[in-house]
């Protein structure tokens, strides 16, 4: 079901067993998610988190991200995704600045995992609220989401903005180095690349580069390497007829057998079985 109010979705989504996979997006409104039964598997940006039923996921306006299914019973979910419009208005600069603008154009904060604490728990049951508001069609209703929206957009700024001036002005000079070697595997990708490629776009050494990954990414050069890789082929097989094999050589991958079993471990299937999924969706 989808809510009808102007740039503001609320969403009761499934992914069987058979789909598994929402495969890797990103778009510019933040979104909500909060599984209500089974298990998902959230890609993001390189790295995964798995999220059982009751826990939810905040995820940053254009961060790259999917959903696969984790448990073969499939999963529930809740999605909620809106404009910061709802929160400042599309002319108020002062809202907008002081409380939007500090999550929405921070850098270290893609996505926010909601479990384990009272603020996150809190954010979790506005959503159930916004669903069972949505489903009543109550008068007021549509201004009653927009209200629960501003609620958990300041929940976010009152637990998460605290954190952020600290991580920025301590690891400043590696956000600067980041950005470089992002931006060379990004447009290397297709080449075949070493860690020492990627360490010297920075003018950095090897070790210092994993250094580097590890801290603000959670992953190492060669493991980021490959997740954009993958996340590339994914608009291959979606969007192009190109056979397994051209996509794994265009990417950047040696073979197709090692794209396939690398695929496999980032999405749970093979990339034939991703493509078909997608043209299944695509005929609905």
């Amino acid at each position: 079901m989808s809510e009808q109010i102007p740039k503001l979705r609320v969403l009761s989504q499934c992914i069987s067993p058979a789909s598994k996979t929402v495969g890797h997006h990103r778009h510019r409104e933040p979104e909500l998610l909060l599984v209500t039964s089974g298990e998902l598997r959230a890609l993001l940006n390189g790295r995964e988190l798995v999220l059982r039923e009751g826990e939810g996921l905040f995820i940053n306006s254009g961060a790259t991200h999917g959903v696969v299914a984790n448990s073969k019973e499939g999963a529930n979910f809740i999605c909620v995704s809106f404009s910061t419009d709802c929160i400042a208005g599309a002319d108020d600069a002062r809202l907008q600045a002081r409380y939007v603008d500090p999550i929405l154009k921070a850098r270290n904060l893609d996505y926010v995992p909601l479990r384990g604490s009272g603020w996150a728990n809190d954010i979790c049951d506005i959503m159930r609220s916004m669903q069972s508001t949505y489903s009543s069609k109550m008068p007021g209703y549509e201004l009653k989401l927009k209200i629960m929206v501003s609620e958990i957009w300041l929940t976010l700024y009152e637990n998460c903005v605290p954190d952020l001036g600290d991580k920025r002005s301590v690891s400043h000079a590696e956000k600067a180095r980041i950005d470089i070697l992002r931006r060379f595997i990004q447009e290397n990708y297709a080449e075949k690349i070493t860690l020492e490629d990627i360490a010297a776009a920075a003018h950095i050494s090897r070790g210092e580069c994993c250094r580097i990954f590890k801290r603000l990414y959670g992953t190492t050069p060669f493991q980021y390497l490959v997740h954009y890789r993958l996340t590339r082929s994914v608009y291959y097989l979606s969007e192009t007829d190109k056979s397994i094999s051209q996509i794994a050589q265009s990417v950047g991958f040696c073979s197709s057998s090692y794209y396939t079993k690398c695929f496999r471990s980032e999405y749970n299937c093979t990339p034939l079985k991703f493509r078909q999924a997608q043209h299944r969706l695509a005929e609905i």
